[in-house]
């Protein structure tokens, strides 16, 4: 009875559930591109974050590309997400590089940031220099700091 049950009612409603249920996969619309390209340092940030979060379209270098231009004009989300993706990245220098670029989306209260600077010199052991940044970033509700801080 229950490989009746499993082929024929859980095994479609599965694949309907699939086809019919879960969203498209997320594409980035016309229009980000546009603003993008157009100069908007949100939206450059945006398409930059596509590409570097979005499995089936990642590229690094396109990410890194949209986000330095986003960066460029201080949009704090960008300097974060840039910051983290060269401090990862493994190249010559790219810890210091990527250090300095989070450092000043810290400053610009960026809680992401502070949270991945807290979480680089917690690693250190630097507890006494990680403590505030996590303070700071719980204190906009940052979940993950919030978690460090207990």
């Amino acid at each position: 009875m229950q490989k009746l049950i499993r082929r024929y009612v859980l095994k479609p409603l599965g694949v309907f559930v699939i086809i019919f249920c879960l969203p498209a996969i997320a594409e980035l619309p016309k229009e980000t591109i546009t603003k993008a390209e157009a100069g908007d340092a949100q939206a450059q940030y945006e398409v930059g974050f596509y590409y570097y979060k979005d499995e089936k379209a990642r590229d690094l270098t396109l990410a890194k590309s949209w986000l330095e231009k986003s960066a460029k004009q201080k949009y704090a989300p960008a300097l974060s997400e840039l910051g983290f993706l060269i401090t990862a990245s493994g190249e010559e220098n790219s810890i210091a590089q990527g250090f300095a670029i989070l450092e000043v989306a810290a400053e610009m209260g960026n809680a992401k940031a502070q949270n991945y600077l807290g979480m680089i010199h917690g690693m250190r052991g630097e507890h006494a220099e990680a403590v505030p940044l996590f303070e700071k970033a719980a204190k906009q509700e940052y979940t993950e700091s919030m978690v460090y801080l207990a």
